[in-house]
């Protein structure tokens, strides 16, 4: 059986293994392989079980049978960092992460799932050398560390967040479960084994976070230091000793964030600036004055009561808002300014998706200055697909339209609906018109149904569209700013759908797939304020849009590999191939029911204008 050793400072560790995993440990573990030695510290025994499964021991002690090879490959370097340091009384071993940068090194600290592994890629990415991603050892000499660069071990669900970054797209790499081994680079390396702390970095990311950087107390830094050691420690151990001496050498922030885009140019430029200056521990808190610092907690509002209707209005005029007062306010109070012969024929319904958040007492109290407006607070759930469908079941409307919460509607366009319901009264098409941009002249009158940027839709303009005064005619897909349909054909997302993204072209293949149609009227024409300069206030990622397009796609049937190719493109290749891998396999554990209200779809002999 071939063999492989893995050293670690003064540690070595025979690795015995079948012929078929021989590629993969010479690259994964090329960074720390080691020279032969007759008398390792450590044996670590790989048995091929079955085509592609294994079974690993580390000296007498088993590990793990019916491995996959990623599985073995990700146990192997956990357990080799685990266990080879655990007898000695000299060295202290962290589970940790370390980067470095010129001669000095960046110790990253954090409890599970804290991001460790993702600062340390972010790290690579921004031209630092790479210590290790798991497994750091506290060598003899007071304030230095040394780091297993073996692969990296970065969690599935940390992959849209790493698909920024460009140095991973081409890296080898294989599936570990639900995490992704990813194959270092020898360019990625640092300089030296052992290396001076310059840094120590207590990291906490956390999604949609405010970015925080602070200053960390030796004793709180030892604290944190305590809780990675690999076995338990107390200060009358020998290994407390060197643990307090990292601690008080080396300056130490606390870190937490929400996104990469947070920290560029910040934490990077801080951290070089900090190792090249030579910043001792007492200069530190200075050194980052006027950085990001905590700030109190989110205020947490009362959630107002839900509106009661009031009556059954010919049309229900709905939107969906999320920390949008303004956008609401405007756009309500429009449509009674400039549209005041439809008034007495509407209500408006106003789904608050963050009913706790700071705007939501403003929405309410719309209701006593708006006698035809409704509060609905929705906490259950996230996400515009869900919003949009408690439109339509919070509607009293015979029609409803829907719309955006920051959209205006051109004058005399909501008359015209009205008589279009009035001539067609059993109509179950989708309806929608042409999008009118910010210089009042240029519209859009559909989508077309084309991959750009992440997205399914690129803006068309069919000539048809030109005369508002034109007839309706077909399209395949349009922007969801604004749509309306009767009440009782509404179709619904499907339940599966979560966050933003997926809905548009999906509900325009629904209604076409039970015998109705999408139309374009021409009169029907609106603005979209598209710009947003305080930021979006509700979660936008990749996953929640891949998740979407691929049940929406696998509900009708279709081929996913033009979907595929494009976001191979736009996230990196391995990254794509790992999140649609991970939601293939997360959709075949869970089944997808049928969308909502496919089997009691209204038959496709509904009265149709011509």
């Amino acid at each position: 059986m071939p063999r492989f050793f893995i050293a670690f400072l003064d540690r070595s560790v025979r690795v015995e293994a079948p012929a078929s995993l021989a590629g993969d440990l010479a690259a994964f573990f090329q960074l720390c392989a080691g020279a032969t030695t007759d008398t390792p510290d450590r044996t670590a025994i790989i048995t091929e079980e079955a085509a592609g499964r294994y079974a690993l021991a580390l000296g007498a002690e088993a590990l793990g049978t019916a491995l996959t090879r990623g599985e073995v490959l990700q146990r192997l370097a956990a357990d080799i960092g685990r266990d080879t340091f655990l007898d000695d009384e000299t060295h202290v071993a962290l589970k940790a992460a370390a980067v470095g940068w010129g001669e000095k090194a960046v110790l990253i600290v954090g409890s599970d799932g804290a991001g460790k592994s993702a600062l340390a890629a972010w790290f690579i990415e921004k031209g630092f050398g790479y210590r290790a991603d798991d497994s750091v050892v506290l060598p003899a000499e007071p304030g230095t560390i040394a780091g297993l660069p073996g692969p990296l071990s970065l969690k599935a669900d940390a992959l849209g967040h790493i698909a920024a970054l460009t140095a991973f797209h081409a890296a080898p790499s294989v599936r570990a479960d639900k995490r992704l081994l990813v194959c270092p680079e020898r360019t990625w390396l640092a300089a030296d084994t052992i290396a001076p702390c310059g840094l120590l970095i207590d990291v906490n990311f956390e999604a949609g976070a405010e970015l925080r950087i602070e200053p960390l107390p030796a004793d709180q830094a030892t604290l944190g230091l305590l809780v990675q050691t690999r076995k338990v420690v107390i200060p009358s151990d020998p290994q407390y000793a060197p643990i307090a001496a990292l601690a008080e050498k080396s300056p130490a922030l606390r870190l937490t964030y929400g996104s990469y885009a947070q920290i560029d140019g910040v934490l990077d430029f801080l951290v070089r600036v900090a190792l090249e200056m030579d910043v001792a521990p007492g200069e530190f808190e200075a050194f980052t004055r006027g950085l990001p610092r905590p700030t109190p907690p989110r205020k947490i509002y009362p959630v107002p009561a839900r509106s009661e209707r009031r009556f059954s209005p010919k049309l229900t005029i709905g939107m969906a808002t999320y920390d949008d007062f303004d956008g609401v306010y405007f756009s309500i109070q429009a449509i009674r300014m400039y549209h005041p012969e439809i008034v007495d024929h509407v209500e408006f319904v106003v789904v608050d998706n963050h009913p706790d958040g700071p705007c939501s007492e403003a929405l309410k109290k719309l209701e006593n200055s708006i006698p035809n407006y409704r509060y609905i607070p929705m906490d259950e759930a996230t996400g515009t697909s869900r919003s949009r469908d408690r439109v339509f079941s919070e509607a009293g409307g015979t029609f409803v339209l829907c719309m955006d919460c920051h959209v205006f509607i051109v004058p005399g366009a909501l008359r015209r609906l009205l008589d279009y319901f009035d001539r067609y009264p059993d109509s179950a098409d989708l309806l929608q018109g042409p999008i009118l941009y910010d210089d009042l002249k240029t519209i859009s009158t559909n989508y077309e149904p084309t991959w750009l940027a992440g997205f399914l839709g690129v803006w068309g303009n069919d000539p048809a569209g030109a005369d508002p005064n034109g007839p309706p005619f077909e399209i395949a897909m349009q922007g969801l700013g604004l749509f309306a349909c009767r009440r009782a054909a509404w179709l619904g997302f499907h339940p599966h759908f979560r966050g933003f993204g997926g809905e548009e072209g999906y509900i325009h293949e629904k209604f076409r797939r039970v015998g109705h149609r999408t139309l374009c009227l021409p009169f029907l024409r609106w603005m979209h304020r598209f710009q947003r300069p305080m930021g979006v206030p509700f979660p936008n990622i990749w996953i929640d849009r891949i998740r979407n397009y691929l049940v929406g796609f696998r509900e009708f049937g279709l081929p996913t590999d033009e979907m595929h190719d494009h976001f191979r493109e736009v996230v990196g290749a391995d990254h794509a191939d790992e999140l649609f891998a991970m939601m293939n396999e997360a959709l075949k554990i869970s089944p997808l029911p049928d969308g909502p209200d496919m089997d009691k779809a209204e038959s496709s002999a509904c009265q149709h204008p011509p």
